[in-house]
């Protein structure tokens, strides 16, 4: 029986007691404000009324798109150019005008090449261990707080989330954003930064320049896509990102002599642009709504019908038709206002229901050439109010659901020639998609669409028909839709389509988080976890904590940076990062076991296990001997430290096990794998050489704390002599082999150690009498370790790790009864040995960029322990006494882990 008193002094200095016991074992429908207030009378902040107008704004008067559109028995033409309308070609009654709108619900798409049909159901993760991002707080500025519409889309906690993402290109920058519309005007304060010159030089590009705002609504448009973020005004969406003013072909628009739309986005293509914003619809004559395509070929809608080609951009082998194509081949991506109505009764005009004419390219294309092409690259957009709702001006989404989405148009607050306005309406909607569209593609450059993508082809390099701006396009389009909040009925549905703009969501994973290395594999990134041991100390975890790595989005590619930590999981290094004193505790006690002397020189010394029963073998610790000759002796043994049987451990005449609290002396290679069963021999060989042979198996100590299984099995030899009255020496060789570890250390993913590892070993043990009274002790072992992990496509296992121990001691004997002791160890920590890794570290355009990275297993410091220990013998109770004061240094070989410790113990023998 043995009690215990534990006492351990933290580095402030304050005394504490641990322990007492017996054992101890996470088109635009808005009003410019009347007076709008320019830059120059608030330079720093401007203060946004407290309530806008919320009436639906008449755009300016849109031209002739095309002579394709000619008159049909279904229709009579109107060409009269009414004012504030768009004309659109002429036929079935219809005439296109600005629009201003805005819609979208949830889910999975229909249709050629929709949103991916299956996208993970689990809530976006920002990831375990990924970089500390910006708080979204440090994005809400006077700026910010001038648009609510942009918490309304979440835009902070996108910013904050792109803060930690790869590529590191926050709010669109690169990116340009062509506004097809009324001009903008180029020299507002709060646009200036963000227009791009275009590359002209003929007459039909500078045509096509809006250097200039015939009204307001193209500059309301450009705000709100890409308002500079200057401290003063407003910002936009994408707010780094570029602006490319392309005129539209409305009346008394920025050109007289505008050019067509699928010419104009073949321009915008061209000069770079890689999404165009067009707040405009075709309306109809009755001048309260816009045009359906119900208007132009009736009911049922039969999407094929040419009639409705012409109102968008023509017939197959028709120039407008090469021209789009041409531009979607070049990655450019469409977003369309669905259109606006004078809030009329969607039961008594069903078609206010539908989005507008010019919105359906996706499925009026069906069926051609340019279906792919249109697919995932044209999006319709409705109005929602700041509750989510649809605005009672807006068209729905309809036919259009399977890529429409839903965004704030009610009340926006952007730039106007002068300073500021309120606007309402689809084409206020619309440019928060074409800002989201730019957000996210400057955020994702190596985004992919899904694998189950029908055309996922065009992100395969190895397929001919490849093509990587498409590719990164509809992926940008795609994680937008996939990422919308649902709205209305669950799933798509006819109102708000894929459901509500959601930028947050959409720079977040959707998948989970993977390692793709340099020859393409991939792997999960939590399936990568290093349990590291004290061999190493926290070394690993420090240097990895001092790199970054990418991680991919198993669903399109996302990348996201991350700490190297993370490659460690999430449990990494708590066991070593604290002094664990009831491992200290439980060592201090006495390891003598009750022996008995059996008949025919058979001993048996044994002990019951911590608080096990006697009634099977698993509760006992202890060896059987059997006395083969005079000789020669062989012991079984069951639940001891293999270290014990060997070197000074073994030496009674040492004393050591019954004084020390740490592991002095031990065998490295055998003592961190506590519980054994095994079998060793002992040959006397002559009058003082005595040669011991052993093999063991068990598991390691950790296991009984909750960590992996690792077996192992050893094998050690050892030879001892006097060489003289005194100085007894032993030689020690042997070999550990861990099955699932390295020197303790066990991991999975691209840790993962496959067949274990295999350690050679000598030790040397010296034991020298200065006098009658005084012994002094020296122990030394060191290791050579093979880890047999295979290589992986991440890490370059080191093949050769050194390790070394050494223990230092005085024994003295006070008197008959008393024992004092010193010791100073050194406990086993790798020498060398290294790892080098293979890391995406960022990107090279949309590829990956692949770095290496070294590794060092050294820990920078060593553990040291300081023991003084004095025991006393009660012969005459059957009972002893005894203090350990123990002093670590550099716990586990980490730097800095430091602990003093007072253990009392007493005992009794049986």
């Amino acid at each position: 029986m043995l009690y215990q008193h534990l006492y351990s002094q933290t580095e402030k200095g304050a005394l504490k007691v641990l322990s007492l016991s017996i054992m101890l074992s996470i088109a635009s429908s808005a009003q410019a404000e009347d007076q709008t207030a320019s830059k120059s009378e608030a330079p720093d902040i401007q203060k946004v009324p407290d309530k806008a107008p919320d009436t639906v704004e008449q755009l300016p008067e849109l031209g002739t798109e095309s002579g394709e559109a000619a008159a049909t028995d279904k229709a009579a033409a109107k060409l009269s150019f009414n004012k504030w309308y768009l004309i659109g070609g002429g036929a079935a009654a219809g005439v296109a005008a600005l629009a201003a709108g805005g819609g979208g619900g949830g889910g999975s798409s229909s249709g050629v090449a929709p949103a991916d049909s299956n996208p993970p159901t689990s809530p976006p993760d920002s990831g375990t261990n990924n970089l500390a991002p910006r708080s979204p707080e440090y994005y809400n500025t006077a700026e910010y707080q001038n648009r609510p519409d942009l918490d309304q889309i979440k835009a902070k906690e996108a910013y904050s989330n792109i803060s930690s993402t790869a590529g590191a290109k926050q709010a669109g920058e690169g990116i340009t954003i062509a506004v097809l519309d009324s001009g903008v005007n180029t020299t507002h304060n709060d646009l200036n930064e963000s227009i791009d010159l275009p590359n002209c030089g003929t007459q039909t590009c500078d045509e096509n320049y809006g250097e200039q705002d015939s009204g307001s609504h193209g500059t309301h448009v450009a705000g709100i896509a890409a308002a500079d973020k200057d401290g003063a005004g407003i910002h936009g969406v994408a707010y780094n990102a570029d602006v490319l003013s392309g005129c539209a072909n409305i009346a008394d628009g920025c050109s007289e002599n505008a050019t067509t739309t699928p010419a104009l986005l073949l321009w915008s293509a061209n000069q770079g642009a890689s999404v165009a914003n067009m707040s405009f619809a075709y309306v109809h004559s009755s001048e309260t709504r816009g045009l359906v395509a119900s208007d132009i070929v009736g009911q049922p809608v039969n999407y094929s019908d040419d009639a409705l080609k012409s109102y968008i951009f023509g017939t197959a082998g028709s120039v407008g038709y090469q021209q789009a194509q041409s531009a979607f081949k070049a990655g450019l991506v469409g977003v369309v206002a669905a259109g606006n109505h004078h809030n009329l009764d969607e039961n008594l005009n069903p078609e206010v229901q539908q989005s507008s004419i010019f919105t359906m390219a996706p499925k009026v294309y069906e069926g051609t050439s340019l279906e792919e092409d249109v697919a995932l690259q044209w999006i319709s957009v409705v109005n929602v109010n700041s509750n989510n709702q649809l605005h009672s001006s807006s068209h729905g989404c309809g036919d259009s659901a399977a890529f429409c989405l839903a965004a704030p148009g009610t009340n926006i607050y952007s730039t106007v020639p002068g300073g500021h306005g309120y606007k309402t309406g689809t084409s206020m909607a619309a440019p928060q998609v074409s800002g989201a569209f730019a957000v996210v593609a400057a955020a994702f450059p190596g985004l992919q669409l899904p694998g189950s993508n029908s055309l996922s082809y065009l992100c395969d390099s190895s397929d001919g028909r490849a093509n990587s701006r498409q590719c990164h396009s509809k992926a940008v389009v795609n994680r937008l839709f996939a990422s919308a909040d649902d709205l209305g009925a669950t799933g798509v549905d006819a109102v708000y389509g894929q459901g509500m703009l959601n930028l947050q969501a959409a720079t977040q994973l959707i998948g989970v988080a993977q390692l793709q290395g340099e020859n393409g594999q991939v792997q999960n990134l939590s399936d990568s976890t290093l349990d590291s041991s004290a061999a190493s100390g926290d070394i690993v975890g420090q240097q990895l904590s001092e790199i970054q790595f990418v991680a991919v989005d198993s669903y399109d590619k996302a990348g996201f940076v991350y700490s190297g930590i993370a490659l460690t999981g999430s449990n990494n290094q708590q066991d070593l990062r604290r002094v664990n004193s009831d491992r200290y505790f439980n060592a201090s006690v006495s390891r003598s076991l009750s022996r008995v002397v059996l008949p025919g020189g058979v001993t048996l010394s044994f002990a019951k296990k911590g608080d096990q029963s006697f009634e099977s073998l698993d509760g006992l610790t202890g060896t059987l001997g059997f006395a083969m000759s005079k000789n020669q002796k062989v012991f079984f043994s069951q639940g001891l430290d293999a270290s014990s049987a060997f070197g000074l451990m073994a030496d009674e005449s040492a004393g050591v096990k019954k004084l020390t609290a740490t592991r002095a002396f031990a065998n490295p290679f055998q003592s961190f794998n506590e519980a054994s069963r095994g079998v060793h021999i002992e040959q006397l060989l002559g009058q003082s050489l005595t040669l011991k042979a052993g093999a063991f198996q068990g598991e390691p100590e950790k296991a009984s704390r909750g960590g992996v299984d690792s077996d192992f099995e050893s094998l050690n030899a050892e030879l001892s002599t006097a060489l003289s009255q005194d100085l007894k020496v032993s030689l020690s060789v042997g070999s550990l082999r861990e099955r699932d570890s390295v020197l303790g250390a066990e991991g999975s993913g691209i840790w993962d150690s496959g067949q274990g590892s295999q350690t050679h070993f000598y030790g040397v043990n010296l034991n020298y009498e200065l006098t009658k009274s005084t012994g002094l002790l020296m122990s030394y072992y060191q290791g050579l370790t093979r880890n047999r992990a295979s290589h992986n496509a991440i890490v370059d296992h080191s093949d050769k790790l050194l390790s070394d121990s050494l223990s230092l001691g005085a024994v003295t004997e006070l008197d008959e009864q008393t024992t004092m002791a010193a010791f100073v160890t050194r406990p086993m920590a790798v020498q060398s040995g290294q790892a080098e890794l293979t890391l995406p570290q960022g990107y090279n355009g949309s590829n990956l960029r692949y770095d290496s990275v070294t590794l060092d297993y050294a820990p920078d410091q060593r553990q040291t322990d300081y023991e003084v220990v004095v025991r006393r013998e009660f012969p005459e109770l059957n009972a002893f006494g005894k203090v350990n004061l123990l002093r670590v240094e550099n716990a586990n070989n980490v730097q800095g882990l430091d602990d003093t410790m007072l253990m009392m113990s007493v005992g009794f023998d049986f």
